[in-house]
Order: C-alpha cells, then sequence, then structure tokens
C-alpha cells in the first residue's frame, strides 16, 4: 500500500464519521458522543493490542514461509504491518488530543457546538478507521491460512 491509499483511506473514514456522526446528532442521541468520551481510548487500546496479536502470528507465518522459499520478498508486507501499528498509535494519541480539547474550559462558547460537533466526527473516524484495521488484519490472516491450505491440497494431490 502506498502514502496515496492511505491518504485515501484516512480522507474516507473521516467522510465516513462525519456521516455517522451526522446521523446521530440529526436524529438527537448523545448514544454516541457518549459512548465515545467514556471508550474510545479504551477501544482503541485493544484494538492494538488484538492487531498486534494476530500480526504476531502472520509474522510468524511469514519467517516460516521466507525459510522455505528464498526467492519471495515479503519487505512489502512487513512494511504493511509497521504502517498499520503506526496509524493505530497515532489515532489513540489523536484522541486523547481531541478529548482534552473537547473537555477544555478555555474555549469560546459561540463556537463550542461546532467544536464539538468536529471532535465528535472525528472521534467517531477514528473508532471507524480502527475497525477497519481491524477487519483487514483479520483478513489476511484469514486469506493466509486459505492460501496454505490450498498449497497443501495440491502438494497432497501430487
Amino acid at each position: 500500500m502506498n502514502n496515496m491509499v492511505v491518504v485515501r483511506n484516512i480522507s474516507l473514514y473521516i467522510f465516513y464519521g462525519f456521516i455517522f456522526y451526522s446521523f446521530s446528532y440529526y436524529l438527537d442521541s448523545p448514544y454516541l458522543s457518549t459512548f465515545l468520551h467514556d471508550n474510545i481510548i479504551t477501544i482503541c487500546i485493544t484494538l492494538v493490542a488484538i492487531t498486534a496479536a494476530v500480526r504476531g502470528l502472520i509474522l510468524g507465518k511469514i519467517t516460516d514461509l521466507s525459510s522455505s522459499y528464498k526467492d519471495l520478498d515479503f519487505t512489502p508486507t512487513f512494511r504493511e504491518l509497521k504502517i498499520s501499528v503506526y496509524e493505530q498509535v497515532c489515532m489513540i494519541f489523536l484522541a486523547i488530543f481531541l478529548m482534552i480539547i473537547f473537555t477544555s474550559k478555555k474555549l469560546s462558547p459561540i463556537y463550542l457546538e461546532h467544536i464539538h460537533y468536529t471532535i465528535d466526527s472525528l472521534l467517531t473516524s477514528i473508532l471507524l478507521y480502527n475497525v477497519y484495521i481491524l477487519k483487514d488484519t483479520a483478513t489476511a490472516i484469514i486469506d493466509m491460512f486459505i492460501a496454505i491450505d490450498t498449497k497443501n491440497k495440491s502438494d497432497n494431490s501430487d
């Protein structure tokens, strides 16, 4: 995945976050906002831990494959795994930063509703993007095991 794909994905999930939060805002439902304020940091850290465990499994399998198949280059895969870790850690720090701004007593009351709306939309984006990374990582592990199973079946049929 190149930088343009990363920027496109982040932009897409910012858009999704604004749409998703706008729906909640339009319905005058405080649930999403309250949920995010109470849980976003914990959810992000938990998703990092889950994806780190899955990444460890992926790296173990890749190491096994690279020792069996010397001609395969897994450098791009390692780079992508590293980027996704950085993305998730950055999102944790961004969520903390946004919550600090949200709870600030120094914000102008004139713009407070707009600031809160923007922050809640961005927090929604962070949640959705973290779930996307979890889905992407889980899909990678499933695809990897399907490929290994297919390879084993083709080797056994020879």
